[in-house]
């Protein structure tokens, strides 16, 4: 089963990604061996879905505006202490 997850280049970082959550983004960032980290947002909401479904073993295919498409896992991510909900995500490129 592939999981194709679509990202988009985000220029918004630090401690200003608050307002991008409150849009309903999810910021993330996609790192690997031999690779400078590209940070990215997505859709939440779109990616609530796509998260069960993959867990942190499953590859996904990261599709982002620009680059080629990426084989990758869900290395860590961070969830609110209250709601649970994913706040932040981070990929690890497959060499």
């Amino acid at each position: 089963m592939a999981i194709d997850i679509k990202l988009q280049l985000r220029t918004v970082i630090g401690k200003k990604v608050k307002s991008l959550r409150n849009e309903g983004i999810l910021p993330a960032t996609v790192y690997g061996k031999g690779m400078e980290p590209i940070n990215v947002q997505t859709n939440a909401r779109e990616f609530g879905p796509l998260f069960k479904a993959a867990g942190r073993s499953t590859d996904v295919t990261l599709h982002i505006d620009g680059h080629k498409p990426m084989t990758a896992n869900i290395h860590t991510f961070q969830r609110h202490p209250v709601s649970r909900a994913v706040i932040h995500v981070d990929f690890v490129v497959k060499n």
